[in-house]
């Protein structure tokens, strides 16, 4: 399978994981997560985000496509993130977002204003 390929059926998945209310972002040692939207300015509203806005906002990236890498995660080790870098508000730095497909959820892993480490 191409990387094409392969990115389309995660987007649907991921998609339709979002749909049906399957996220979660919640921080544990074998899953840590930096999932920090108050933080973030929307660059649709000025506002922060809130926990639904961001979901929606994930989905809508997904839906149009936007750019996506596929990444090799550090914990667990070697599972496969997907890593969006989005122009953030005016002013603002990009928003970081990595996301993990696992057992039937659409984890949130990072959404957050990039560093530059990211």
């Amino acid at each position: 399978m191409c990387p094409e390929d392969e990115l389309a059926i995660a987007r649907r998945e991921m998609i339709a994981l979002i749909d049906n209310g399957r996220t979660t972002s919640r921080f544990s040692k074998k899953r840590p997560t930096h999932w920090s939207p108050y933080e973030v300015i929307c660059p649709e509203t000025g506002q922060v985000f809130t926990a639904f806005s961001c979901w929606s906002f994930v989905r809508q990236l997904l839906v149009d496509a936007h750019p996506m890498t596929v990444v090799r995660l550090d914990v667990p080790p070697g599972a496969k993130g997907f890593v969006m870098k989005v122009l953030g508000a005016e002013g603002c730095p990009e928003i970081y977002i990595k996301l993990q497909i696992g057992q039937g959820l659409l984890v949130g892993r990072s959404f957050h204003n990039s560093y530059p480490e990211n």
